[in-house]
């Protein structure tokens, strides 16, 4: 008995000596190195994402032929002046972010000019849910 009490000690402090000895050093992202989140990852990823998202939109809309092309144009054109403001944001969150939201209001502007009054209904509260899944993803942290 004392054998086996001896054994399982042995094996037990061998188990735990070599579960600690590994290295749980982590390594931290330097601010320069950080990026934002449309370079993260694969961009080919990201844009199916984005048109997948996007084909959901139109989906639900319930979009005839002409409103799904305005519609997807109007994103486009947004999408490319949200990219070139960040490019000229020159590091400054406040101001990417404050120039976002300005372009995101615009764009439903123009958005909500093509659809008709059901479809801003379903528009609006797409938009919520959106809203609400960047919030809790976010985890109550407070908007910039």
């Amino acid at each position: 008995m004392r054998y086996q009490f001896m054994l399982f000690l042995g094996v037990l402090i061998l188990a735990v000596g070599c579960g600690s000895s590994r290295d749980t050093t982590t390594y931290v992202v330097p601010a320069a190195e950080k990026s934002y989140p449309a370079e993260r990852g694969d961009r080919a990823e990201r844009r199916a994402r984005l048109e997948a998202n996007l084909d959901e939109t139109v989906r639900r809309l319930g979009l005839n032929a002409t409103q799904e092309k305005q519609f997807r144009d109007i994103n486009r054109r947004f999408a490319e002046r949200l990219g070139d403001a960040r490019a000229q944001g020159g590091g400054d969150r406040r101001a990417m972010m404050q120039a976002a939201r300005r372009l995101n209001e615009e764009r439903d502007q123009e958005i909500n000019a093509i659809l008709s009054e059901k479809q801003r209904a379903i528009y609006a509260d797409i938009k919520a849910e959106r809203r609400a899944r960047m919030e809790s993803r976010r985890g109550g942290r407070r908007r910039g």
